[in-house]
């Protein structure tokens, strides 16, 4: 039986489009949540790196199919990035959330948020990753 050794580069392309394959699943179904997005989010960052190092390097790889599948890869995550968004902002309006759609951030000014129900979290803590 032959076999054949995957690379790093088949590793990452193969797990990056698994993330992506699975979310899309999840996003068939109107669901999404803030941590699918961001994992989206960092696997496109990532075929973006990938991208950069396959184009940049080509005489190295001198594979033309991977810098199209890796084209291929980050279009696809790109579009669904803004699926993700979209349903996310569905899902927002659908259950009057105190949500502001795009920026996912909890909207104080909305009138189903109740300030005594974040006394256990940061999540309103303006200060919060700022140096």
């Amino acid at each position: 039986m032959d076999e054949e050794r995957l690379g790093v580069v088949d590793i990452a392309g193969a797990s990056i489009t698994l993330l992506g394959v699975l979310i899309e699943k999840y996003l068939k179904d109107g669901y999404c949540d803030p941590m699918m997005l961001n994992a989206l989010k960092g696997a496109a960052d990532l075929a973006n790196h990938f991208q950069r190092e396959v184009t940049d390097n080509f005489e190295a790889h001198q594979n033309q199919d991977l810098v199209n599948g890796v084209n291929d890869l980050l279009t696809s995550l790109q579009v669904t990035i803004i699926e993700a968004g979209e349903v996310m902002n569905q899902i927002i309006r659908e259950n009057n959330l105190p949500v502001k759609e795009n920026s996912f951030e909890i909207d104080t000014d909305h009138p189903n948020f109740h300030p005594e129900e974040h006394t256990d979290c940061d999540c309103l803590d303006k200060d919060k990753g700022e140096d």
